[in-house]
């Protein structure tokens, strides 16, 4: 009895706070149930904003090495420029790598620039500098920021500003610790070298050659014919009096008008003179031969046929 007793006492509890409960649950039924609605909600979003984020990236890195590919091979850095400007990707990865690279390009142009353009070249240069400004003071990625400063003093350094060139390598390394940081301690040496500072000196007073022959302004190179360009007139051309080889004698020697420049002289064809026979005249009458004599060339055939026999004969 005491058992059953015991179990009733549990069961009668266990009913008044299943019961306390639902009616809790009926106080505060709608509240709870709109949080669970309102968590599944937010979920429900987060997951579609974290699928259509990760589609945009995938498009954008699509588009990044699409960009690349364009500049390595045709030489077209507009897809790249386009990527890096657009709001689509600020702040993103592509973006940030769209901006770096775009600089990175910057750069190669003007220091290529700087042996034929100066005006060019700084402007390229000024946009590489514009670029890794952005990555250095909004990146968050710490690799991205050190290539970012290396590439300032670069950019800095072609442009003759060596105080800014050694205050962003100075930058660098004092907090990397990587090749790069390494990379800026030895550019850090070099261009306080005081050889480096007079080559700086001599390079940017000296005045860049003129563009080459060569296509697309660059010097001369094998299998490629020299764009020379628009060529004078030479329809107005008058050779000087003095020059031989342009000159024409004022008196030409007698049968030299007409002949061409190529033809040999006459001593050259002589050298090789054809035989011929000399045509008996018609003023000398043949003299007539008697009958039954042999001509004289005849005869001296018999007498030649008849010599050796004659030697042969005894005395």
């Amino acid at each position: 009895m005491k058992t059953e007793r015991r179990h009733e006492l549990q069961h009668n509890v266990l009913a008044d706070w299943l019961g306390l409960q639902i009616e809790r649950f009926e106080e505060y039924g709608r509240l709870i149930l709109g949080v669970l609605i309102g968590a599944v909600v937010l979920i429900g979003l987060y997951s579609y904003m974290r699928t259509q984020s990760t589609y945009r990236q995938e498009q954008g890195w699509q588009r990044f090495f699409t960009a690349m590919d364009d500049i390595s091979q045709k030489g077209d850095t507009e897809p790249l420029t386009q990527l890096a400007e657009s709001s689509e990707f600020t702040g993103t990865p592509v973006g940030e790598w769209a901006v770096l690279s775009l600089a990175d390009v910057h750069l190669r142009e003007g220091i290529g620039q700087l042996f034929t353009d100066r005006a060019a070249a700084t402007k390229s240069l000024r946009s590489a500098v514009d670029g890794y400004t952005f990555i250095v003071d909004h990146s968050r990625s710490p690799m991205l920021q050190e290539r970012a400063a290396l590439g300032t003093g670069r950019a800095y350094e072609s442009l003759n500003e060596l105080d800014k060139a050694r205050a962003a390598y100075e930058a660098l390394a004092a907090k990397g610790t990587g090749p790069l940081a390494a990379e800026a301690q030895q550019r850090l040496r070099d261009i306080n070298r005081e050889p480096t500072k007079r080559f700086y000196d001599w390079f940017f007073a000296a005045s860049p050659p003129r563009v080459g022959l060569g296509a697309q302004g660059m010097p001369g190179m094998p299998g490629v014919r020299p764009d020379f360009g628009a060529l004078p007139d030479e329809s107005g051309f008058k050779p000087s009096a003095t020059d031989s080889l342009l000159s024409t004698p004022a008196n030409p020697p007698a049968g030299a008008e007409g002949a061409a420049p190529g033809d040999a002289p006459a001593a050259e064809t002589a050298s090789q003179p054809e035989t011929t026979q000399p045509e008996t005249p018609a003023s000398q009458p043949e003299t007539p031969q008697p009958e039954g004599s042999a001509s004289p060339e005849a005869a001296t055939v018999e007498d030649k046929a008849a010599a050796p026999v004659a030697d042969k004969s005894p005395e």
